[in-house]
């Protein structure tokens, strides 16, 4: 069955969720927890990704963060993977460290992204392991009531919590109730009211690789009229005959303005096998 798209929009903040296969622990020790800060803040020293909160619990990870220019994937993808290397190295086990993909959940509602905020602070408390938030030592709740961090560099206050008395307000009023993964696009009329058709709905990793196809193909073309082909021309042509040495001197100039042959099946919409088979003809 395929996956479904996601909703990976530029500007809009997210709750993302990490959990071990089968439900298996992500983290033994206080040194697996350390680890995955430090593979963290590495990756996160080469994407704009804003974070402001988390939470690693024994076996599933919370991050609350805002998406910017670069794609969500992008990042999670490369922690993910170099956790779960690190994590199969060490243990000396094989196979799936994480459960499936890891789970992103728009938020719209200014209400619930508050919300979030307490339900990810709260998971400690919840499971037992101390009787605040501010206790636990792996996750964010000590930066928001006293500014102190050094798991994750760069953290960022919620900008709706405008001091520490702001959100130490709200974590104490009202009950502990906090809307369900089904509740977290926010409000419904917010969510009849958002365009769910619009770029971002495809996954970013689609999105990226059709605008580098479009670049490419734009390169090519001009590459072409500069040296005297037609691209229109040159399709017709494809791999017959006495064409093969005008389609192969093509090919060679764009291999060397760094075109991949990858990039000239699809621009000549043939398999990488028949350019193979062209760039190795004789002149």
């Amino acid at each position: 069955m395929p996956r479904s798209a996601r909703l990976d929009i530029e500007g809009s903040y997210y709750h993302l969720i990490c959990r071990g296969q089968r439900k298996n622990p992500l983290f033994f020790s206080s040194k697996d927890r350390q680890k995955y800060f430090e593979m963290f803040n590495e990756i996160l020293e080469e994407h704009d990704l804003a974070v402001h909160v988390y939470c690693l619990m024994t076996n599933h990870v919370h991050l609350l963060v805002r998406r910017n220019k670069i794609h969500l994937h992008n990042f999670m993808k490369r922690l993910n993977t170099r956790y779960a290397m690190y994590f199969n190295h060490k243990y000396n086990v094989a196979g799936h460290v994480f459960q499936n993909r890891y789970k992103s959940m728009i938020v719209l509602d200014e209400s619930y992204l508050m919300h979030l905020v307490k339900y990810i602070h709260m998971n400690p408390v919840k499971a037992k392991i101390c009787d605040e938030p501010s206790e636990y030592e792996y996750s964010s709740a000590s930066y928001y009531e006293s500014n102190k961090e050094e798991n994750i560099s760069g953290l960022r206050s919620l900008p709706v919590f405008r001091s520490t008395e702001d959100y130490l307000e709200f974590m104490a009023a009202g009950p502990d109730e906090f809307p369900t993964f089904k509740d977290s696009i926010g409000n419904e009329i917010a969510y009849i009211n958002f365009d769910k058709r619009q770029e971002g709905r495809e996954k970013g990793k689609y999105i990226e690789k059709r605008r580098e196809i479009e670049k490419t193909q734009e390169k090519c073309n001009i590459l072409f009229k500069e040296n005297g082909y037609d691209l229109k021309v040159l399709k017709s042509m494809k791999n017959f005959g006495e064409n093969r040495k005008t389609l192969r001197n093509a090919f060679l100039l764009l291999l060397k303005e760094g075109i991949s042959r990858a990039g000239i099946a699809r621009l000549m919409e043939v398999n990488r096998s028949t350019v193979g088979r062209i760039l190795k003809s004789e002149e």
